[in-house]
C-alpha cells in the first residue's frame, strides 16, 4: 500500500494541458450544445435511432461536448466525433438524426480551419473514409452508394482550408503593413532628432564663442563686445525658430524649409562673425536632389561647428566640385583638437552626418590630416545630381 501512494498523488494531481482549459466563447460552446439538444430530442421522440437510444445519446453527448474544444483541438474533435458515428454501429445501433450529421460537418470544417498544418491534412482521409463507413452503416446505403455523400467532406475542408489561408494572408499583410510604419515611425524619430542635433549643437557653439568672445572684450572694446552680444541674439532667435519648426513635426506640421547650398554663404558669414576664418569654392550651377542639397548643408555645419568646438578659430576651407558625374565636398582646417570648445568622447554628429550622406547613395570619410588637421569629405554618386 505505501509503493501505490505516490502512484496516487501523481493521478491525483494530473491535470488537463492548458489548450484544453481557460475560459471557452460563446461560439466555441453554444453550437454543439445547441445541436445535442436538438438531437436529444429527435432521439427519444421520433424513429431516427436504430438500436439503443441510450447508446446513441451517450455517444452524441461526447461527440458535442469534444466540438466544445474545436478551436483548440481540431482533430481531437474529430476523432471524437467520427467515434459518434463508428462506435454505435459497431453494437448494430445506427441513426439518420440531422444533427449528427451536422455535428460531424462542423468537426470536419473545424479540423480544416483549425488544425495544426499536420492533423489538417490527416484529417482529410479520415473524414471522408468514417463519412463513407457511418452513411454504409445505416439501413438504405451501402459502402459503394455512400461515396458520394462522403466526398461532400472535401469540399467542407477545403472551404474550411481556404479561410485559414486567407487570415493567415491578412495576418502577414497586417504585420507587414505594421513593420512598414514602425520603421517609418523610427525613421522620422531618428530624423527629427538628426535635425535637434544640427540645429541646438551648430547654434549653442555659436553662442557660447559670442559669449566668451563678448567677455574677453567688454573691459577694452566695448563696441565689438555689443556687436558679439548682439550675435548670440540672433543665433538664440535662430535656434529658436529652427527647434520650434522640428518639434512642430510631432505634431503633424509641414516639414520646415530645409538649408541647401544657396545657404552656404550665409552660414559661412554667420562662423565668420564668431571669428572662425573660412575660404568656401563653390563650382557654378551646382544641383543636388532635395535631400543631398540638404544633406551637405547639415555637412558643412556639422564640420564648421566641430572646427569651432574642438580646433578653435582655426583657418578652414570648404570646396564643393564636380568629380565626374557626381560631387566631392571637403571640409578641412589646420587646427589641432583644444579649441574653446573642445570636449572628450565622440557626439552623434559625425553619426548624424554619415547618415545623411549615405541616404543619398554617397560615402562619407573623415578624420586627422598627415599634415596636421583634421578633413571631412563626402562623395556624392550622379543620382544625387539633380538634371
Amino acid at each position: 500500500m505505501p509503493r501505490a501512494a505516490p502512484a496516487y498523488r501523481e493521478l491525483m494531481s494530473w491535470q488537463l494541458p492548458a489548450r484544453f482549459t481557460g475560459r471557452y466563447s460563446a461560439i466555441e460552446v453554444l453550437p454543439p450544445l445547441a445541436l445535442l439538444a436538438w438531437s436529444a430530442v429527435e432521439i427519444w421522440t421520433t424513429h431516427v435511432v436504430s438500436g439503443s437510444r441510450a447508446l446513441v445519446t451517450v455517444a452524441m453527448t461526447v461527440g458535442a461536448v469534444g466540438l466544445v474544444t474545436r478551436h483548440r483541438q481540431a482533430f481531437v474533435s474529430l476523432c471524437l466525433m467520427s467515434s459518434v458515428l463508428v462506435v454505435p454501429a459497431l453494437f448494430g445501433t445506427t441513426t439518420t438524426s440531422a444533427p449528427a450529421v451536422l455535428l460531424f460537418v462542423m468537426a470536419v470544417f473545424a479540423s480544416g480551419r483549425y488544425g495544426s498544418t499536420r492533423s489538417t491534412w490527416a484529417s482529410l482521409p479520415v473524414a471522408v473514409a468514417v463519412a463513407a463507413v457511418g452513411s454504409a452503416a445505416g439501413p438504405v446505403e451501402t459502402l459503394s452508394s455512400s461515396w458520394g455523400w462522403s466526398l461532400n467532406m472535401i469540399w467542407i475542408w477545403g472551404l474550411a482550408r481556404w479561410l485559414r489561408e486567407s487570415d493567415r494572408r491578412l495576418r502577414a499583410t497586417r504585420e507587414e503593413a505594421d513593420a512598414v510604419a514602425r520603421a517609418a515611425a523610427a525613421e522620422e524619430r531618428l530624423r527629427v532628432a538628426r535635425d535637434l542635433h544640427d540645429v541646438l549643437a551648430h547654434s549653442l557653439s555659436m553662442m557660447v564663442v559670442q559669449a566668451e568672445v563678448a567677455d574677453e572684450l567688454f573691459a577694452h572694446d566695448p563696441e565689438r563686445a555689443r556687436q558679439a552680444v548682439r550675435n548670440v541674439q540672433r543665433t538664440g532667435r535662430e535656434a529658436l525658430r529652427e527647434t520650434r519648426s522640428v518639434l512642430g513635426l510631432l505634431r503633424g506640421s509641414p516639414h520646415p524649409q530645409p538649408g541647401g547650398i544657396a545657404d552656404l554663404p550665409g552660414l559661412v558669414d554667420a562662423f565668420r562673425s564668431a571669428g572662425l576664418p573660412i575660404t568656401i569654392r563653390v563650382e557654378a550651377d551646382l544641383a543636388l536632389t532635395a535631400s543631398a542639397d540638404e544633406g551637405v548643408f547639415r555637412l558643412v555645419q556639422e564640420s564648421l561647428t566641430n572646427t569651432l568646438r574642438h580646433a578653435g578659430t582655426q583657418p578652414t576651407s570648404i570646396s564643393l566640385r564636380r568629380n565626374g558625374d557626381g560631387l566631392t565636398v571637403r571640409v578641412e582646417n589646420e587646427g589641432e583638437y583644444g579649441g574653446r570648445l573642445a570636449v572628450d568622447g565622440v557626439g552623434h554628429g559625425l553619426m548624424g552626418m554619415r547618415e545623411r550622406i549615405e541616404a543619398c547613395g554617397g560615402r562619407l570619410a573623415s578624420g586627422p590630416r598627415p599634415e596636421g588637421g583634421f578633413l571631412v569629405e563626402a562623395v556624392l554618386p550622379r543620382s544625387a545630381m539633380s538634371t
